[in-house]
């Protein structure tokens, strides 16, 4: 599970960059939803919460 704590010490630039391809990837992932390939266990969640 990522935790968005875990990058405290990047630089804001890195960080974002970073969260932009964690939801890309889970885009396409959720989009490649077969039985015998990948289940979608939990939808993306975002929160400005840490």
């Amino acid at each position: 599970m990522f935790e968005k704590k875990d990058l405290d010490k990047w630089p804001r630039y890195e960080k974002e960059l970073f969260a932009e391809i964690l939801r890309r990837g889970v885009s396409q992932l959720t989009r490649l939803r077969h039985p015998r390939i990948l289940v979608i266990e939990h939808p993306l969640e975002e929160s400005r919460y840490k």
